[in-house]
């Protein structure tokens, strides 16, 4: 035998040798690899994730977005106040802030109570508060 017959009964042996040593790779991996290892291996997998993945990094984006305005929104309010109450003493400022406090709890009941209203329904047979049929 020649020596070119031998590389040539060789090569197929180095050929199934590299595809044993793959599916023995592949295989453990299968076996001790995470889910996410097995599951990114299948292209509509990875496109979902990589779609949820985005929706989360846009999310967290506008979080941070809305935490930083609040905070701006807090800071003007805060400046506001102090310029609106400047050279008040505390009683001061806390009777006006107590009366406006009452005035929005006053429109919230009243706003609740119209919203009830609006929700109440009438179902056919029930008699009302007034003990009249509907």
């Amino acid at each position: 035998m020649t020596r070119e017959d031998e590389a040539a009964e060789a090569e197929p042996k180095d050929a199934a040798t590299r595809e044993i040593e793959r599916l023995r790779r592949e295989l453990d991996m299968l076996t001790t690899g995470g889910i996410i290892e097995v599951a990114v291996r299948n292209p509509s997998v990875s496109e979902y994730m990589e779609h949820w993945e985005g929706r989360a990094l846009k999310a967290e984006a506008s979080l941070a977005a809305i935490k930083t305005a609040q905070v701006a929104e807090d800071e003007r309010f805060e400046a506001d106040l102090l310029a609106a109450y400047k050279g008040m003493n505390c009683e001061s400022i806390a009777r006006v802030l107590s009366g406006r406090l009452r005035q929005m709890d006053k429109r919230a009941r009243e706003a609740n109570r119209r919203a009830d209203a609006a929700l109440a329904l009438p179902i056919p047979g029930e008699e009302n508060t007034e003990g009249e049929k509907r």
